[in-house]
């Protein structure tokens, strides 16, 4: 009760503000707009009715979208205001140009410092591959990457997939098996990558500050309550639910075992399989809505490093 209360008036002091009116929701506290959703084109000058001077902090949380006549122009808007720009959560394609333009740059607070990261990728390539001098001008400009990364990891394009690899930066703090700074080749479900480990985030001036920013705004609900170790297999053995599917129980499994842990395999009793890990901000609830949005009769099957089934 306490905690409730606590949030009704943080919200109250904070006049939070929640406006959609095209692809991104807008949600204002005070002097810090929360930016999440999908953009469009009318995004461009919503943002900047947005932009009231009050406003001296930007956050990106969730932001998705690809065009780059989209991208720039938002980039402008963002530098134009000088504004200090805050990543939670994943930040990849847009979000990137938008936050590279801000004055100072920071991760947020609200999460786990392996759940926040930047996933830079060009936006625009041409059909051979090659980087259009657009892309490269921005990335050596906003921030000062080694271009061996950039020409490996950024500009190259797997002309048989139409994929192109890329740099994961995560706060220098970020306790992951690979460090806060990796180049990452395309692979089923995760990425494949290796620790760079001469460069991160601050080093190179993606962000401007080790300081993560807080707010109450960026106040995540509580990771659900996961049941206790069961011991109905090892959790190296093929999963022991009879009703899984083949690719369930076979490769989206062996997946699992290599991500980042915190980390949740769900199934549901008609054969489907859900997973998250450290790079979701709470990897056991997202895994087990996600099954709940799909299937009945889900159930955690393992989490962490331990096998927590209970047959149906």
């Amino acid at each position: 009760m306490k905690q409730l209360l606590w949030r009704l008036v943080v919200l109250g002091m904070f006049a939070a503000m929640p406006l959609v009116s095209s692809g991104m929701t807008y949600t204002r506290f005070g002097d810090t707009l929360i930016l999440s959703g999908p953009v469009e084109t009318a995004d461009i000058e919503q943002l900047k009715d947005q932009l009231v001077p009050e406003v001296r902090n930007l956050v990106f949380r969730g932001v998705s979208g690809r065009g780059g006549y989209e991208a720039r122009h938002l980039a402008d808007v963002v530098g134009s205001a000088k504004l200090t720009t805050v990543v939670h959560g994943q930040c990849s394609y847009m979000c990137v140009r938008m936050f590279l333009f801000g004055k100072q740059r920071m991760f947020s607070a609200g999460t786990r410092l392996e759940a926040s990261f930047i996933d830079i990728s060009a936006s625009i390539l041409a059909k051979t591959g090659q980087a259009a001098d657009v892309d490269v001008q921005f990335f050596r400009s906003a921030a000062d990457i080694p271009y061996r990364y950039l020409a490996r990891y950024v500009f190259a394009l797997d002309s048989e997939k139409g994929e192109r690899p890329s740099l994961l930066v995560f706060h220098p703090d970020a306790k992951t098996s690979k460090g806060s700074f990796m180049g990452c080749e395309k692979g089923d479900f995760i990425p494949a990558c290796d620790a760079l480990s001469d460069v991160d985030a601050l080093s190179v001036g993606i962000i401007t500050t080790r300081e993560r920013f807080t707010h109450p705004g960026l106040q995540e609900l509580d990771e659900i309550k996961v049941p206790a170790p069961s011991g109905v297999a090892d959790l190296q053995d093929r999963p022991a639910v009879p009703t899984l599917s083949d690719n369930c129980a076979g490769k989206r499994y062996e997946t699992f075992l290599r991500m980042e842990k915190p980390r949740a395999f769900v199934v549901s009793k008609a054969g489907g399989c859900y997973s998250a890990d450290a790079q979701d901000i709470l990897p056991y609830r997202q895994a087990m809505e996600a099954c709940q949005k799909k299937g009945k009769d889900c159930r955690f099957y393992a989490v962490d490093d331990a096998v927590v089934f209970k047959p149906y």
